[in-house]
């Protein structure tokens, strides 16, 4: 029987674990634990092996080590270092990284919708980028998969970011900013903003719908008198939605245990000071979100930068979307876990 040590005890609420684990199972192996380098997670009992320090591995010189965390690139390095010479694959994020409740019909479509697009795709995005390149061109590959498989952990390397948004090469060089962060969460996006751009930030729109999220954020950010909270979710309506819970989390949704406002972010912002950036990461209703910004987005060609993960025809309508409300843009990717649409607009 194969023996599997699963490296990465990423988040218990998403599919990656099990759908790995069934792999595993389907194949007639075994996994042994699931190892992690920060021991605060090594007693959690919620997840379906044993977490434990890297050490173990060496009991285990035959056992496949299948990474789960985008941090391949890193993990592999300090395998390397630690002079560990197992066999090392990786789970294909590209592939199975969507996290909404119909993932098994999804996955039945997605391999021919990305054929039939292929060529839509390579056209849309800014592909003499090598990052914007290599991310499509992986992305393309992994999604033509039929069947489930683990693939080779260099196939991976280079799609971790440990802050999301805002890569350097892509920033604003203006030195006024005015930034609408939707999804603001408990205020870590709007903290990474400060330390990159510091005094240019002019003013802060910072979209919460989760009311725990919202008060943590305002508790974080509270040495700032430049950001306006908004308790409210992104649309191209106002209204009042259904919301589940959670505090990574939260979406919209018919069987939520609560309910939210939204908004559309023509109502809201309305000083602009210098270059505008708008970031978008509200699991799924970037599309919407956008239709509800249209105006905006015609009058000051706004920065943007919308997650794609959550959908898996995003990689396509959010950049066709922006491109409807006005062509002058030009389209990058960056990836790990958080996939993102940079529009970066025409000077």
């Amino acid at each position: 029987m194969t023996e599997f040590i699963f490296y990465g005890a990423v988040d218990i609420n998403t599919s990656i674990i099990w759908r790995a684990l069934s792999h595993v199972e389907h194949l007639g192996g075994k996994v042994i634990c699931i190892v992690d380098d920060n021991p605060t997670r090594w007693a959690d009992a919620r997840y379906p092996r044993k977490v434990c320090g890297r050490e173990i591995i060496k009991e285990y010189p035959s056992a496949t080590i299948v990474i789960l965390s985008s941090a391949v690139k890193e993990i592999c390095e300090i395998l390397r270092k630690d002079q560990i010479e197992n066999k090392v694959v990786a789970y294909p994020l590209f592939r199975y990284w969507f996290p909404c409740a119909d993932i098994a019909e999804v996955n039945a479509f997605i391999n021919s919708w990305t054929e039939d697009h292929v060529n839509e795709l390579r056209g849309l995005y800014n592909t003499e980028d090598k990052e914007t390149d290599l991310i499509l061109s992986q992305i393309i590959e992994q999604r033509k998969m039929t069947e489930f498989s683990f693939v080779d952990a260099e196939s991976m390397f280079g799609f971790h970011y440990k802050d999301y948004f805002w890569d350097v090469k892509l920033q604003p060089k203006d030195e006024q900013l005015t930034m609408v962060d939707c999804g603001a969460y408990q205020g870590d996006s709007l903290q990474r903003l400060f330390t990159l751009f510091g005094n240019k930030v002019r003013k802060a729109y910072a979209f919460e719908p989760d009311k725990e999220n919202m008060r943590l954020l305002k508790t974080k950010m509270n040495l700032y008198n430049n950001i306006e909270c908004i308790e409210a979710g992104v649309s191209d309506e106002e209204n009042i939605y259904r919301f589940e819970s959670n505090a990574m989390a939260g979406h919209l949704s018919e069987d939520g245990d609560t309910e939210v406002k939204v908004c559309r972010i023509d109502d809201v912002v309305q000083k602009v000071y210098g270059r505008l950036c708008i970031t978008m990461d509200v699991e799924g209703y970037e599309v919407a979100a956008l239709k509800g910004a249209e105006e905006i987005i015609r009058k000051h060609r706004p920065y943007i930068i919308a997650c794609l993960y959550h959908k898996p025809k995003d990689i396509l309508e959010v950049p066709k979307m922006i491109r409807e409300i006005c062509p002058e843009y030009d389209f990058y990717l960056r990836a790990g876990t958080h996939t993102e649409c940079y529009a970066i607009p025409h000077r």
